[in-house]
């Protein structure tokens, strides 16, 4: 994620050391979330007195070359704006489809999805995100436009585009300057608001300017503007897009063929949003194969399984793939570290996956976390999920902010064949075959069918066929993972957590994860009904349908005293 921010003077306030002040706490705090383009900050006065700051630091995800932010374009020879944006447009329209520049159309009606959308993905080395949006937003405003046809367009602008985003844009203008901001309708991408003695903030995480600042979530899909002369604030959703067509009645009975063709339209909607994240991944700095650019959030679960698999089908072959799994210990662990049911869970769903792509580097990255780091680190992860601070809030974003620094240890064969030989013994009649009494539930066995299917087969003269296949390595090493895209899901635990730094999450909408049939369990390995669904990801194709995957809860934080 970029970190983009704004500290604006309302009405009569003026610049004052204090100010000064604000702005470079501001600027620090946004720094870390854009290694690619260091932290830049541009000052610009209104004709009506007014004195707007932006900040932005960027993290470079798309096009050749990232685009310097916070970025200036010109509407008109009178009007040039400036827009600070965080996100990734997964595809967009050219146009929402009416003229917005004078249109007194219905601006609740958006973009037709049955309009021809560009796919970014097709477009990865012309364009970049931020460069799309600014030709959105030009052919959209106008030099003369009344604040409420302005506030339109910009609304109708942001629904040609299909992805994630939080945003802010100054438009100055001679009798008053706006500002513009807001979030993706399902929130995405953070971005806060405070007021307080005549100053407006905004920033992608919170900072402690004074004792009086409050820092409250940006309300998603919606587009506010605040006018900088009076102060006066005014909002408009988002429109939205719509299919043109009244959907059918739910069936109340089903059919199996009905199930199994629901099954393949998940897997492809599913299929076709990890696609768009990870199939021309920014690569590494270093330039090395041996640098992952794709890491996934890796509990073991069918959830991450099945992103992992997925993004397997479109990160290049020659790349590795990093799967990062938390573990939390009271004490420093040692080599039964393997023992804790959510990293035996990991270790034999990651045996799972170099069985059924072997042509894929696969690399179990184990990050293991002591509590006293927790402690350390207390305060620094409250103020990025701030203003949440509830218990689950903080389980969440602790195993998020460990995870996304992708520090650990490779883990080595040896850890691998212990944790198997404890699930062996465990499932060979060691205890209670109650589910609620077991520490591991429903672990596959000796007796358990691993299917028909084969491993992926990759013809000889393949492109994206490497020189051998790969196995777990032999020893634990240290290791930094590189990968800028961070693929986890949230459900249920999650939905309302603030993720730091660069996390991607594929939705977070889904209350329910039993919802699309899927039935899990928080500490499973590979059972049948994993071994299904990989089986099915391997032998599927075809074309990917447009729409939003079911999202997984994230891994949840062992209790801690």
């Amino acid at each position: 994620m970029c970190g983009i921010g704004l500290l604006a003077l309302l009405g009569d306030a003026r610049e004052s050391e204090e100010t000064a002040r604000w702005n470079q706490l501001l600027s620090r705090a946004l720094a870390n979330r854009g290694p690619d383009l260091p932290m830049r900050s541009c000052a610009s006065g209104g004709a009506d007195g007014s004195t707007v700051t932006m900040h932005a630091s960027v993290l470079h995800m798309r096009g050749r070359e990232p685009s310097p932010q916070p970025a200036r374009f010109l509407v008109s020879e009178e009007l040039e704006c400036t827009l600070c944006w965080n996100g990734e447009a997964y595809a967009y329209c050219d146009s929402p489809g009416s003229d917005s520049k004078g249109s007194d159309s219905n601006a609740d009606v958006g973009v037709s999805v049955d309009q021809d959308m560009i796919e970014l993905v097709d477009h990865h080395e012309e364009e970049s995100d931020t460069r799309v949006v600014i030709d959105l937003l030009k052919g959209s405003l106008s030099g003369s436009m009344s604040a409420e046809k302005e506030h339109e367009a910009v609304s109708l602008a942001l629904s040609c585009i299909h992805g994630e985003f939080a945003f802010i844009l100054c438009v100055p203008r001679s009798n008053s300057t706006s500002i513009y901001f807001g979030r993706d309708c399902l929130g995405r991408r953070s971005l806060l608001v405070s007021r307080f003695d005549g100053v407006l903030a905004l920033s992608s995480v919170s900072v402690d300017l004074s004792g009086t600042s409050a820092w409250t979530e940006i309300r998603p899909g919606t587009v506010f503007r605040i006018d900088m002369k009076s102060g006066e604030e005014t909002e408009k959703p988002i429109p939205k897009m719509t299919n043109g067509c009244i959907p059918a009645m739910i069936p109340r009975q089903f059919s199996d063929d009905r199930i199994d063709e629901a099954a393949r339209g998940l897997l492809l909607c599913l299929d076709k949003a990890v696609e768009r994240r990870v199939a021309h991944p920014p690569s590494p700095k270093s330039q090395s194969t041996n640098d992952a650019s794709v890491a996934v959030l890796f509990s073991g679960g069918i959830d991450s399984v099945v992103l992992a698999a997925l993004s397997h089908r479109h990160v290049p072959v020659d790349q590795p793939i990093d799967l990062i799994n938390v573990s939390f210990f009271n004490d420093p662990p040692d080599a039964s570290s393997s023992k804790s049911p959510d990293r035996l869970a990991a270790i034999l769903s990651y045996e799972e996956m170099t069985t059924r792509f072997p042509q894929r580097k696969w690399r179990f990255i184990a990050v293991d976390v002591v509590y006293s780091q927790v402690l350390e680190n207390e305060r620094h992860i409250l103020d990025l999920i701030a203003p949440l601070d509830s218990t689950m809030d903080f389980n969440i974003g602790v195993a998020f902010w460990f995870a996304s620094r992708g520090e650990g240890r490779l883990l080595g064969s040896s850890e691998v064949d212990a944790a198997r030989r404890e699930i062996e013994g465990k499932s060979r009649g060691g205890g209670s075959t109650n589910s609620s009494d077991q520490p591991l539930l429903r672990f596959a066995n000796s007796n358990d069918s691993r299917g028909e299917c084969a491993v992926e087969k990759v013809e000889k003269g393949d492109k994206r066929a490497p020189s051998s296949s790969h196995s777990i390595p032999d020893d634990n090493t240290g290791i930094l993972s590189s990968a800028k895209i961070l693929l986890s899901g949230v459900g249920a635990d999650g939905k309302c957590c603030t993720l730091p730094l660069s996390t991607k999450t594929i939705t977070s909408t889904c209350a329910d994860r039993a919802d699309g049939g899927i039935r899990s369990a928080q500490d499973d390995v590979p059972t049948r009904r994993v071994r299904a669904a990989t089986r099915r990801i391997e032998d599927g194709g075809g074309k990917a349908m447009d729409a939003q995957p079911r999202p997984r809860r994230p891994v949840s934080v062992r209790p801690l005293p």
